[in-house]
């Protein structure tokens, strides 16, 4: 039964961690959209 419920919470953190990682991608590359903009 433990084993069950770690594949199901290792399921359910994956999609965590990559809605979060995107998250924290997105403003430093609208960041250096704006700036090489910013610059030409």
């Amino acid at each position: 039964l433990s084993n069950t419920l770690h594949a199901v919470q290792v399921l359910l953190t994956l999609p965590v961690i990559k809605l979060s990682y995107r998250a924290d991608l997105l403003p430093s590359l609208s960041d250096l959209g704006m700036s090489e903009w910013l610059e030409a």
